[in-house]
């Protein structure tokens, strides 16, 4: 894993062992954990994000067929993601019965997280109650807690859809309303808005943050960008916490890159956040180094302008150079990046440029938009619409 090397016969006669071994620290499970995930997602082997909701109807069969962990012939998920499911299922009674320390929780959240692996959430749980406990959290790194947090913002995909699938197994009607994280045109939707939602691991995720402001000075841009991240997918509303995770960005904005400045104002763009000029700050990072300009992709350009949308920030010249970045890059970007630069527009009444539009058009209607002024409504800057 380490090397990026990754063999399929190596890696199933490695974990074939694995498997028969009967005593192993929770150090080995975790390294185990860790570098599986790494390797199966060299491998594509692991679902994407993108995947998730093929992957919960393999779940739902999963429950339906008794609880079965073992693969072997299972719902049409490829050896490896078999062979994935009987390891971390291995792997997650070990830590289950052994002392933890942080690096061992942390590094067992995030392979379970990489790989999207839902299956044994109580496992995901106990490490999160565990790297949160005192004696542990204490004795723990920026590192291993931005880690462990950025787990709990991409496990909570899965409340919803696990929920469903017990639902199933229990005889019970599936709630069709799933809590969707990852569709950005979404209304403001919060746990308490839907009833059970409330993950056990949130209790941890507020002692995470805690310890992380406490520590803001060994804060790196990665981390704090992971953190941010996760408390936007997360819905975390919490001005206090909010204002102290906006001055740190702030203060590691000038070692970002552009992928984390545009994960960071995403994600708080999706907790309301109320400083309109850190936010403005932070997007000028990009839009005035040409560093961070030439390496900025269509899709973080996409995300900085659905953050300004999102705040209803009418900045027009964040708001004209991110759509430059779009437009130079324009092969590369995904009919949902144009949708959401021009619903940002449309939010803060701003023009978009005519080659947003046409490639929109052509995009989802096979033609190109003969469209007049741009759209109009009542959505003018601060007071517009935030979930239209």
């Amino acid at each position: 894993a380490m090397a990026r090397r990754f063999d399929e016969e190596v890696f199933v006669s490695l974990t074939d062992q694995l498997l028969d071994d009967e005593v192993m620290t929770s150090s080995t499970a975790s390294r185990v954990m860790w570098s599986s995930a790494i390797l199966m997602s060299m491998n594509d082997a692991a679902p994407s994000e993108s995947t998730n909701s093929e992957v919960d109807q393999k779940l739902i069969k999963l429950f339906s067929d008794n609880q079965n962990f073992s693969m072997a012939n299972s719902n049409g998920m490829t050896i490896l993601q078999e062979r994935q499911v009987d390891v971390f299922h291995h792997m997650g009674g070990v830590l289950l019965s052994s002392k933890l320390t942080p690096i061992d929780a942390s590094s067992a959240m995030w392979a379970m997280a990489k790989t999207s692996y839902a299956l044994d959430r109580g496992i995901f749980d106990f490490l999160a109650e565990s790297l949160a406990s005192k004696g542990i959290l204490e004795n723990s790194t920026t590192r291993q807690v931005s880690q462990a947090l950025w787990a709990c913002g991409k496990m909570v995909a899965f409340e919803n859809p696990m929920m469903n699938a017990m639902a199933v197994v229990q005889g019970r009607s599936v709630n069709t309303d799933c809590y969707d994280v990852d569709n950005e045109m979404e209304g403001d939707t919060t746990f308490e808005e839907h009833a059970g939602l409330n993950p056990p691991y949130m209790k941890s995720v507020n002692k995470y943050l805690k310890f992380l402001i406490e520590n803001r000075e060994l804060m790196t841009p990665k981390q704090t960008a992971q953190s941010i991240w996760a408390i936007g997918r997360l819905r975390i509303y919490d001005n206090s916490m909010l204002d102290k995770m906006g001055e740190i960005a702030l203060s590691v904005a000038p070692r970002c890159n552009a992928q984390e400045i545009a994960n960071i104002v995403w994600g708080l763009s999706k907790v309301g956040y109320l400083e309109d000029d850190v936010i403005s700050q932070l997007i000028r990072c990009i839009t005035t180094s040409t560093k961070l300009t030439n390496e900025c992709t269509c899709q973080e350009a996409a995300n900085a302008l659905y953050a300004l949308g999102r705040l209803q920030i009418r900045d027009e010249e964040s708001f004209s150079s991110l759509s430059a970045i779009i437009l130079n890059r324009m092969q590369e970007a995904t009919s949902q990046a144009i949708a959401n630069a021009l619903w940002a527009h449309e939010i803060v009444d701003l023009q978009p440029p005519r080659e947003l539009l046409d490639c929109w058009a052509q995009e989802n209607l096979g033609l190109v938009a003969a469209f007049g002024e741009g759209f109009s409504g009542d959505k003018g800057g601060k007071g517009g619409n935030k979930n239209k």
